[in-house]
């Protein structure tokens, strides 16, 4: 279930977690998209589709220059975002590995982080 908190005008807002994830070898050229893909599918191979719901992954940005992608997910969830993206090995017919370099509160200081 989705962490909610009161705002001052009484609307109810989702927590959120951003995390930078980076793939090893850089050498081996992918498509961003296949990486997302592969996340999702071990996520959804990992918890089910209710769990999925729950974690609420959503792509936020690509970061072509360092080799990596911003997600955002549920702020009670990122352990289980962070076991999904461990268990990806091979996307596109090759073998990787995906690092969970960072993870934040804002995408602000998440980039601020990273960069």
């Amino acid at each position: 279930m989705a962490r909610w908190y009161r705002r001052a005008y009484g609307l109810l807002k989702a927590k959120y977690r951003y995390v930078f994830v980076r793939y090893f070898p850089r050498d081996v050229k992918l498509d961003k998209s296949e990486i997302w893909k592969a996340i999702l599918s071990s996520l959804q191979y990992l918890v089910g589709t209710l769990g999925y719901a729950d974690v609420n992954p959503y792509l936020v940005r690509i970061q072509k220059d360092l080799d990596g992608i911003v997600i955002r997910c549920n702020s009670k969830q990122v352990r289980t975002l962070v076991a999904a993206i461990a268990m990806v090995n091979n996307v596109g017919g090759e073998s990787i590995s995906l690092d969970v370099r960072k993870i934040s509160g804002t995408l602000k200081a998440l980039l601020k982080k990273i960069n």
